[in-house]
């Protein structure tokens, strides 16, 4: 079997010129039949430059999976690219956008005119540079092209820098997903789709997004595929808002994701709330140095924590009574009882809400400003930590509902001077109240 007889059509023949070349051989070298051997010099020529204009439109083909990475010499072939110029840091930027406008309308005619495209110019957030910019351009041309030099495509900047640009065939291939070799090269649909992928990736609002433009708008030429900027979400180049807006202009999926979205949002508040907490904890304890618990008091704490010692099936609810400021409060979420309470704010309130209690990681509970002991007679069957899970949160649906369990950690009850006590036989068997008189440190 002859050479020309095992690649059939031109582009296995380009593929299999490629191979042979990069592998050091020479095809002129073997003995080749005229025919053969003239069309080894038309492939080598074309390869040096552009293919004849005669050449027919076909997609773009799919390339077998390379292992190591690219070698050999370089290649562009195909009808749709994605260029990326990095342009340095113009002073300017508005007006070298608009220079590399005109540029590209002087560019883009001939074998490089392009049947649509869209270009944006963005600042590189992550350059230490300060004002350094890049260019993308996605570009689909008039016929195939079959190139081994990207010297036609380099822009000189109004700095007269000249600058070659990076060239994919895809927005996968140009970020460097290991998915670029699936459907984003395929035929027909899919080609479509990996093009258009690549021209909303051009055109979304991203983060450092300066200018755009197109002629070939998302939405009303090709409808955005909601993976398209879950992916730039998840890459950090798109804010949650924008990718929020986008969920709603594409309208599948919306509800889903703004409940993502509501749940990312209090998440972070959360996460915030805490850090910040912990920084205004520093200040003041730089501002008001800790003082010393009284020694009489700090007895009877540790008296009182002397029955979790033992294995019992209850356990007494700690009271610590006294006026405000007294630093009762402090006192209760000291490491004293333990290195993670959860606080609870009572105040006038009816309910027990401690759903984020969690007897893994949490040491005591701390209830804190507890208007009166109804309260805690109304909780009694919760605070006293029996053994086995408590439901709370019941209502008529029971979709509020969840189990607690306590598991027989210290429960403190801060209340205040004003505070009603009932004189019953179940608080004095099952509290111990400490009045912790004007201060709980010394002063």
């Amino acid at each position: 079997m002859t050479w020309e007889q095992t690649c059939v059509s031109d582009d296995e023949y380009i593929v299999c010129f490629q191979h042979v070349m990069s592998s050091g051989g020479n095809l002129l070298d073997l003995d080749l039949a005229e025919v053969e051997r003239r069309r080894v010099v038309e492939t080598k020529r074309s390869l040096e430059g552009e293919v004849d204009d005669s050449q027919a439109e076909v997609p773009l083909p799919e390339a077998p999976p390379e292992e190591g990475g690219r070698s050999g010499p370089f290649l562009l072939t195909g009808t749709s690219f994605l260029f990326t110029w990095n342009v340095g840091s113009p002073e300017d930027p508005h007006a070298e956008w608009l220079n590399f406008l005109r540029w590209r309308a002087e560019q883009a005619v001939g074998p490089f005119k392009g049947v649509r495209y869209s270009a944006t110019m963005e600042e590189s957030l992550r350059s230490e540079d300060v004002g350094r910019v890049h260019i993308h351009e996605q570009r689909e041309v008039c016929k195939r092209l079959t190139r081994a030099s990207l010297e036609p495509f380099q822009y000189t900047t109004m700095a007269g820098l000249l600058v070659r640009p990076n060239c994919a065939v895809n927005y996968l291939e140009a970020v460097g997903s290991s998915s670029a070799d699936g459907a984003s090269r395929g035929r027909g649909a899919a080609y479509r789709a990996a093009c258009d992928r690549a021209y909303f990736y051009v055109q979304a609002n991203k983060y450092g997004t300066l200018f755009t433009e197109t002629d070939w708008a998302m939405q009303t030429n090709f409808r955005v595929q909601a993976r398209w900027f879950d992916d730039l979400v998840a890459r950090g180049k798109l804010s949650r808002d924008q990718w929020l807006q986008y969920a709603a202009d594409t309208t599948v999926g919306f509800s889903s994701r703004k409940r993502n979205f509501e749940a990312l949002e209090v998440y972070e508040k959360e996460k915030a709330m805490d850090v910040d907490a912990a920084e205004l904890r520093e200040k003041i304890a730089s501002a008001c140095p800790k003082k010393p618990w009284r020694p009489d008091l700090l007895q009877q704490a540790k008296d009182w924590l002397q029955q979790f010692v033992t294995v019992n099936d209850r356990a007494t609810i700690l009271v610590l009574w006294g006026p405000s400021r007294s630093g009762k409060t402090r006192f209760a979420l000291s490491d004293v009882f333990g290195l993670k309470p959860l606080k609870v704010d009572v105040g006038d309130g009816d309910a027990l809400n401690i759903q984020s209690w969690d007897h893994r990681t949490h040491s005591h509970l701390v209830l804190d400003n507890v208007n009166g002991s109804d309260f805690i007679m109304r909780w009694r069957h919760v605070l006293m930590g029996p053994p086995e899970p408590v439901q709370l949160g019941q209502s008529s649906t029971g979709m509020y509902a969840y189990n607690v369990f306590l598991g027989r950690k210290p429960v403190i009850c801060s209340m205040d001077e004003d505070a009603v006590w009932d004189n019953k036989k179940w608080l004095d068997a099952n509290c111990v109240v400490i009045w912790v008189g004007e201060k709980c440190y010394v002063p």
